[in-house]
């Protein structure tokens, strides 16, 4: 299924809200990493008030590859599956990259892996590759024993329902072919709060897209607080339920 240009160039969706702390440091790494690769970093900002988009802009006039587009948030809790559709919608419009990432802007993901998983997808026999928290030779840093537990959780309800095969359903560090990414924008998500994750990975397993997890290293943020509220959790569950009851319908089949 893979749509694979002659060189590997790689588009990167970031949603953000307030990452002063980490964003200069983040780009910072990210353009040390891919120096030698074609890329984009295209940056959705939900209405950051502590000095974000300063940062942002500033490194935007030393580094031509970053974009930023500035949202308001018109809904209650974290609205990162949004943002993230939005961004991949942007980069498959104006850009022809051949894999695209999402990650975090707080520095949970390590860019020294973006090489590698770009890689998966672009020069292997697969679609998407996911950054697996849950799988040997992962490691996780700093991640408080309930959020490891809600995260563990989450998953084996989704092996459960989904895919046995695949072990971390919720973690967004993942990396796509073009034709994988220009798949999803045939669907209009049915969430926009972080439960749009599990969404589009069920989306890619319903149409037997190519699905490998591949080792990260996860360092928990321990200076702020998560977006994610308890709201978003509920939603979750309830989320999970209703995509279970689509996917077996068949109704993400296409």
């Amino acid at each position: 299924m893979n749509d694979k240009a002659k060189e590997l160039s790689i588009g990167i969706s970031m949603p953000v809200l307030n990452e002063f702390d980490s964003i200069k440091q983040i780009l910072t790494e990210i353009a040390t990493e891919l120096k030698s690769e074609n890329y984009t970093i295209c940056i959705i900002d939900d209405g950051s008030n502590d000095g974000t988009l300063n940062i942002i802009e500033e490194l935007m006039s030393q580094n031509k590859r970053i974009k930023l587009i500035k949202r308001v948030k018109k809904r209650y809790g974290c609205q990162r599956g949004a943002a993230s559709r939005r961004a991949l919608e942007w980069l498959i419009i104006n850009t022809r990259h051949t894999v695209f990432v999402e990650m975090d802007a707080d520095g949970s993901q390590p860019p020294t892996e973006l090489i590698n998983g770009a890689k998966q997808v672009f020069m292997l026999d697969y679609d998407i590759a996911i950054a697996s928290r849950f799988i040997s030779d992962s490691k996780v840093i700093g991640r408080p024993l309930v959020r490891r537990f809600v995260s563990r959780f989450y998953s084996l309800l989704a092996r459960l329902l989904f895919n046995s095969r695949i072990h971390d359903y919720s973690h967004c560090y993942r990396f796509y072919t073009r034709e994988a990414a220009k798949f999803l924008l045939n669907f209009k998500p049915r969430y926009t709060s972080p439960i749009y994750l599990l969404e589009i990975l069920v989306i890619w397993i319903a149409n037997n897209y190519r699905v490998i997890e591949i080792p990260t290293l996860y360092i928990e943020r321990n200076d702020k607080q998560s977006k994610v509220k308890f709201v978003d959790l509920i939603k979750g569950f309830f989320g999970i339920l209703d995509i279970a009851f689509k996917y077996h319908r068949k109704f993400y089949s296409r």
